[in-house]
């Protein structure tokens, strides 16, 4: 079975359990036994962000892995503390927000939103930059699971004009009536907020911060098993590591 090996967490001392995107769309979870030792055949097919042929035999309560072979390694995507951060706080919006029913073509964005994220990392763009493609990131891995906040009108009075800030807890875009009662609405530019209701990400790195700082508290409200990697990414992107010198 091929599958992108969405993450994999350490069980005890020797286990390790991962979450897989099958080519067919499946979210499937799985145990693979003594993963975690040096000598182990499993180890390299089951590291996250990997493309690998896998059998997997139906346990007594879940799935255990017999064999991981890879096929496709974004491992750049593991070679610097941003690309870590940035691409483990996708992965667990998708693990967390993928159904699981089964669902063609969701393979097929998994693997192209992280070998587009792997070519950004790995050219070494500059701080702001790497902000841009990690927001821009979680916001396609957010559209996939179908959780992606509106930016094109007003999430409480469904209003186009006006819009002037973004709030997590009410998901998503606001006029400038609707966000003056909420204590957790940040203002955005007018321009800012037309480029994120047309799905671009806004050019200013100010904007880029509050964004990414935006959705880390979107995801702590939406999608909690996976706030504190997402929390951890976009606090990074809003960083003062992330400022244009």
């Amino acid at each position: 079975m091929e599958a992108f090996v969405l993450r994999g967490e350490g069980v005890g001392e020797a286990d390790i359990s991962v979450t897989l995107l099958t080519r067919e769309g499946r979210r499937v979870e799985g145990f693979a036994r003594s993963a975690r030792q040096p000598s182990s055949r499993l180890r390299a097919g089951i590291l996250p962000f990997t493309v690998s042929d896998l059998t997997l035999v139906l346990g007594r309560r879940q799935w255990i892995v017999r064999s991981a072979v890879p096929l496709l390694s974004f491992s750049g995507l593991r070679s610097s503390l941003y690309g870590l951060s940035g691409a483990s706080a996708v992965a667990a919006v998708l693990a967390e927000g993928l159904p699981d029913a089964p669902e063609s073509g969701l393979y097929a964005a998994t693997t192209r939103l992280f070998r587009d994220l792997h070519v950004a990392i790995s050219a070494r763009e500059g701080g702001s930059l790497i902000a841009r493609r990690v927001a821009a990131a979680l916001l396609r891995a957010l559209a996939l699971t179908g959780l992606a906040p509106p930016f094109d009108q007003c999430v409480r009075c469904t209003s186009a004009d006006r819009l002037a800030a973004v709030s997590p807890s009410a998901g998503g875009v606001l006029c400038g009536s609707c966000a003056s009662d909420l204590t957790d609405s940040r203002s955005f530019s007018s321009r800012a907020l037309a480029d994120l209701g047309a799905r671009r990400i806004p050019v200013s790195n100010g904007e880029v911060r509050e964004l990414a700082l935006f959705l880390g508290r979107f995801a702590s409200w939406h999608l909690p098993a996976a706030s504190a990697k997402v929390s951890l990414a976009a606090s990074m992107c809003g960083g003062d590591d992330f400022r244009v010198r």
